[in-house]
């Protein structure tokens, strides 16, 4: 086996291992839902039933993204950002993003 799937089985090994200490699983919220590599990304992690996806999405990119990488979306939460019922939510990503980020220079 070469170093890089070693490498990504002992990742993945103990992904499952925090996931199973855990009674809900950690939640994976992401910003470009349309994004092939974002797409298979949750596809994989949601296969394994290592955290709940959610993907942002813009105006409806994401089912014809996913139509068009062969990804079934259909187990993840899909959020248009563009909708503005999800004002509030938006902000409070927002909000969570930049307190994660604001130690390394991030601003609002």
């Amino acid at each position: 086996m070469d170093k890089r799937k070693e490498l990504m089985k002992t990742i993945l090994a103990r992904a499952k291992e925090k996931v199973k200490a855990t009674k809900k699983k950690p939640l994976l919220v992401l910003c470009e839902g349309w994004d092939e590599r974002g797409l298979k990304a949750a596809e994989f992690v949601s296969k394994k039933k290592i955290a709940r996806i959610v993907l942002l999405d813009q105006g409806g990119k994401v089912p014809g993204a996913a139509s068009q990488y062969n990804v079934d979306v259909s187990r993840f939460e899909i959020i248009d950002i563009k909708d503005q019922k999800n004002d509030a939510l938006k902000k409070e990503l927002a909000d969570v993003l930049f307190k994660a980020r604001e130690n390394k220079g991030m601003t609002l």
